[in-house]
């Protein structure tokens, strides 16, 4: 884990990541704001469209509105998601999964790597998010199904970035 941090001492000599590091741990809750937001939205939208889709008379097509309903309630529970999809691919749930904890069997790690493991993280859970709102758009268009799984499977792992290292390394 100290290659990235050998590798950039030179360039970033002087450079305070731990603070990089902090200022982008407040991203979180705009984040969880932002999301619960849309959330929000989504499921306010799906409910017009249903009242507007049961005063048509028509059949069909709630598949749609029942996807975004779903996915908003899902990016209104955010910490909730995220914890329950951490337990099911890792056996554990998280409550902030861009709070940096050492992980065991590695003693320290620079404040470099400990950056990168942020950004990391934090371009997880706009991929999660990102993956939520595809789903939402699978209603609509079945094909779309896979590519937010990957998101959503994509984003969940980078969110967990250092627990899948370990994985990797001990199946090596």
């Amino acid at each position: 884990m100290g290659g990235l941090s050998s590798s950039l001492a030179g360039p970033l000599s002087g450079f305070h990541a731990s603070t990089v590091t902090s200022q982008l741990a407040m991203w979180w809750q705009p984040l969880i704001l932002i999301s619960e937001l849309i959330g929000f939205g989504m499921l306010v939208f799906a409910l017009i469209a249903l009242v507007r889709h049961q005063g048509q008379g028509q059949q069909g097509g709630l598949g749609a509105i029942a996807m975004s309903a779903l996915v908003g309630i899902l990016l209104l529970s955010l910490h909730a998601t995220i914890g329950s999809m951490s337990a099911t691919f890792f056996g554990s749930g998280v409550t902030n999964p861009l709070a940096y904890a050492t992980p065991q069997g590695v003693s320290t790690l620079s404040s470099v790597d400990i950056m990168g493991m942020t950004i990391v993280r934090i371009v997880g859970l706009i991929g999660f998010v990102n993956g939520l709102i595809y789903l939402k758009r699978a209603g609509q268009d079945p094909s779309l199904l896979g590519h937010s799984l990957t998101r959503i499977t994509g984003g969940l792992l980078a969110m967990h970035i250092v627990t899948v290292i370990h994985m990797a390394s001990a199946m090596v």
